[in-house]
Parts: C-alpha cells; structure tokens; sequence
C-alpha cells in the first residue's frame, strides 16, 4: 500500500496550566505513524509566525517529511485553549481564520495519488476554504478514506459531516458521535451496525472511553473489546487520534481486523498516562513496536531539541 496521506490540522494545545504542546488531531496521527516506522505525508498549513519554527523543526527532527506543510503568511497557526470540565472531559476552544482553515487546494492535489489512503477529520471542513479543498480532492482523486468524525461545538454540521462519511472505507466515532449522528442514544440494543448500513462504510470503529470499543463490518460482523485499565491517567487529550492512527498502522500492515481493534485501545490508554496528546520520547513508542514485531531495519529516529 502507498503511504498514508493525513490531511487536516497542525496546532498548539495550550492547557490549563500554560503548558504548551503540539497538537491538531492530523498531526498527532502523522507524529504517531512516523514514529511507528511508516512514512506518512501530512498535508496541513500553519502560520508564518512565532510557531513556524518550533513546528518545522520538531518535524524534521522527528523524521517527517515537510513538503505538504503550507505556510501561510496572512492566518496564524491555530492555537487551542483546552480546559476540563468536573468529570475531567476535555473542552477544546480555538479561533476562526488560523491558518488551518485555509489550505490551498492547488498544493494538496499536487500530492495525491490515487489508491493512497486517505485520511481525514470534519473539524477541518468548518472554513469554506479547508473545506473546499477536501471535497476537491475526494471528487478529483480516487482514494481510500479513513474519516475520524469531530464533533466540535460550534464547528459542527451535521449534514456535512453525513455527506463525507458516505461510502467511506473507515469510520471512527464515540459514543456521543454515534448517537448524534443516528439520532439515538446508546443502549445494549442498539444497532450497532446501523452507520454502515445507513452510510455504505465498509468498517466502522466505535469507542465509548474506558468502556467497550467495537469493530463493525459491512457484512454486519460485531467484534467488542474492552480497554485496559489506565493507571497515573493524566488526560484523555489525544487518545481518539492515538486510536485512528494504530488503525491506519494496522490496515496499512495487514494485520487482521480484530487485531487492529484491541492494539487500537492499548495504545490510546497509554497515550492517557501523557501529559500532552503525543511523545517526544522516542521509547515510548519502541516499546509498542518491539511488542508488535514492527521494528524497523534501520532507525528513523532524529534527535529532538
């Protein structure tokens, strides 16, 4: 399979404390998938500005490749105000016109091959302009779409967000995404199966927290896993992008279904125990590729300043 393309938001996530992380739900996809040996191309825009520098060099120093990062010179690259409400969930706040909602689609399309898969958020569709861009290259490009549903209140549109899961390959919702989408609440009886039904999507992955995920597929097979238990949780800032982008590892190794499901969970549950959505650390992540037998030949790693 040809590499991943991730396509979406680069940002910083400001927490409550001050501290300062990079962030954006594309790029900690990218960050974990390069980390983990394959070589994804991150098709994103931040501002020419203070950020530029620390973005661009930790990237590199990273390993990534920088050519589908856009530079905008008029848009600041975003920043999101995070704070937690009493039960500890995130709450993500973040300006309009950052450089995120402007991606031009002449750069993006010159980086798309069909075939490669493909995946993409709905947060990035609340800007015309970003949003113009993706629906471009799904009409132009013939690709395989993994689409990671984000509800983000205000920059939610139901219908939109209905139109782009449509006949997606992969599909990653929570609970609370699932329910807004099907217009009923979660129950043991519920019909699990009813997005891919509704929508044509191949395979459907659902989380619901520290609870059971499932894994659903187009013939209606159910496969449930329940999560390990998260010992010195920090905050659950990133471990949704931690799980779509152990989906996108396994799909892009052919590991079987069921499997990508549960190393999905661990994985997301260990991101839980990080102060910020990824890790500098370069064993933090050796650690999942030695227990997975995906160590590469030779190391990718550069040194982080």
């Amino acid at each position: 399979m040809k590499r991943p393309l991730i396509f979406g938001e680069t940002l910083i996530d400001v927490f409550p404390d001050g501290s300062r992380n990079l962030g954006g739900a594309s790029f900690n996809v990218a960050w974990h998938l390069k980390a983990f040996g394959l070589n994804p191309l991150l098709i994103t825009r931040i501002g020419k500005d203070k950020h530029e520098e620390f973005i661009l060099t930790h990237m590199k120093n990273w390993g990534m490749d920088l050519t589908g990062v856009q530079l905008d010179p008029l848009h600041p690259t975003g920043e999101v105000i995070i704070s937690f409400d009493p039960h500890q969930e995130p709450k993500f706040k973040i300006e309009l016109n950052q450089a995120m909602d402007f991606i031009d689609q002449d750069q993006a399309l010159s980086l798309i091959d069909d075939g490669s898969l493909f995946y993409h958020g709905t947060f990035i569709t609340r800007s015309q302009t970003s949003q113009k861009t993706l629906q471009g290259i799904l009409a132009q490009k013939s690709v395989l779409r993994f689409v990671d549903l984000n509800i983000r209140p205000p920059f939610f549109d139901l219908e939109l967000a209905q139109q782009l899961i449509w006949g997606s390959s992969y599909l990653k919702v929570n609970e609370t995404e699932f329910e807004t989408v099907i217009h009923k609440k979660w129950s043991d009886n519920i019909q699990k199966h009813e997005l891919n039904q509704r929508f044509q999507v191949e395979h459907v992955f659902i989380t619901r927290g520290d609870k059971t995920a499932f894994l659903v597929h187009k013939e209606m097979k159910v496969t449930e896993t329940k999560p390990p238990q998260i010992n010195h949780f920090k905050t659950s800032v990133g471990a949704g992008d931690a799980f779509s982008a152990v989906c996108i590892l396994g799909i892009s190794m052919n590991w079987p279904m069921d499997t990508i499901l549960s190393r999905a969970c661990v994985f997301a549950s260990s991101v839980c125990r990080l102060t910020g959505a990824v890790s500098t650390d370069q064993h933090f992540y050796e650690m999942w590729r030695e227990e997975w037998e995906i160590l590469p030949k030779e190391p990718h790693y550069f040194s982080l300043i």
